[in-house]
């Protein structure tokens, strides 16, 4: 009998959390480079994912000795918890420009489209 109940117990509990989780993915903005780096995941989030495809984001956040964090993404949805996408960050425009023209940082130095590529010396 004592089995039947902590069985039941557990199903009930199980009833009440939530079964889909997403990542909350964006591209790191190196400012020093002006390009964007590669995905990574910035949060798990309880949901269906919404996908990407939105208007792009500016998402700052906190490295733990306090320093900003930028990053650029289209992920739809909520940003995680805690992170600023107020776009009040000085960094968020050359973030997002990076991101509009799909800028992304190559290994070893350069980028895809840097913003002086059509400029002739």
């Amino acid at each position: 009998m004592i089995t039947r109940v902590l069985a039941f117990v557990a199903l009930c509990f199980a009833c009440d959390q939530p079964t889909d989780y997403y990542l909350y993915t964006a591209h790191p903005y190196e400012p020093q480079r002006d390009c964007l780096d590669s995905l990574v995941e910035l949060d798990v989030e309880v949901g269906k994912d919404p996908g990407n495809g939105c208007a792009p984001v500016c998402v700052v956040g906190k490295d733990y000795d306090g320093a900003a964090l930028l990053f650029a993404t289209t992920e739809c949805g909520p940003a995680p918890h805690g992170a600023d996408v107020s776009a009040s960050n000085a960094g968020c425009p050359a973030a997002l420009a990076a991101l509009s023209r799909a800028d992304f940082c190559l290994d070893g130095g350069g980028s895809t489209d840097p913003l002086d590529a059509g400029v002739s010396e």
